[in-house]
């Protein structure tokens, strides 16, 4: 699927989409996953898993040596596949009214 400033990544078993991911290539630092979604049905199958494998590999072609992952607040389920694939939380961003 196209993207100006990034891809999607669409995961598919036996024909059927089963999770995607947004990995957008120009954000400052680094390129950044915007999101992991997979299917309740195919959970722990290893989509996930493999949908950031290959987001990695997009950004070592690309002569990137890091990337960053965003999940949202309460997002335990992202936050631990980031985990589980070897990224760290380093920061939470609190925003609200001036």
């Amino acid at each position: 699927m196209g993207d100006p400033d990034g891809r999607w990544l669409v995961a598919q078993v036996a024909g059927e989409t089963v999770g995607a991911a947004r990995l957008a290539l120009d954000r400052p630092p680094r390129p950044t996953v915007l999101c992991v979604v997979v299917h309740p049905d195919a959970r722990e199958l290893g989509i996930g898993a493999s949908l950031v494998d290959e987001i990695r590999r997009i950004a070592r072609n690309g002569g990137h040596d890091r990337i960053d992952a965003l999940a949202l607040p309460g997002d335990r389920e992202t936050k631990n596949l980031f985990e589980r694939a070897g990224l760290t939380a380093r920061l939470i961003v609190a925003s609200g009214d001036a």
